[in-house]
């Protein structure tokens, strides 16, 4: 009966968590552009994106220090940042946000592990680590 309960908690989770995530187009994730997008782009296209991106970084007076230097991938060019993005969507969910992917190409840079990286993006409020309840 137990096993019942939690079969029926799990599903009205994931319920809730389809309907929240259904109203994004297949090209975003929680109103960001993911990784389906990344890899509509053009080569031309993501070089103008990275470089958009860190530009507004740098010159965005509402961004504190911190977090420029947390979203700042240490590329010698565009160009390789394209590289590191496209490296990162062959072996992560697509569904990940752009800016998701640059913090985790930072963190992987900064040498930490997969589990450490999961680690910070909780610390840090991106996701929410979720601990499964072992049976009774």
């Amino acid at each position: 009966m137990e096993k019942l309960k939690f079969i029926g908690v799990a599903v009205a989770l994931l319920s809730c968590t389809a309907s929240i995530t259904a109203d994004d187009p297949p090209d975003m994730t929680a109103g960001a552009l993911n990784g389906r997008y990344w890899r509509k782009l053009s080569l031309m296209e993501k070089a103008a994106f990275v470089t958009g991106f860190d530009t507004a970084m740098n010159v965005a007076l509402v961004v504190s220090p911190e977090n420029r230097e947390k979203f700042s991938i240490r590329a010698p060019t565009y160009g390789d940042a394209v590289h590191m993005m496209d490296s990162f969507y062959r072996r992560h969910d697509e569904k990940l946000p752009i800016w998701t992917a640059i913090r985790m190409i930072k963190l992987e840079e900064d040498g930490l592990s997969e589990s450490e990286i999961g680690d910070r993006m909780a610390a840090d409020g991106i996701w929410r680590k979720v601990k499964p309840e072992t049976p009774k």
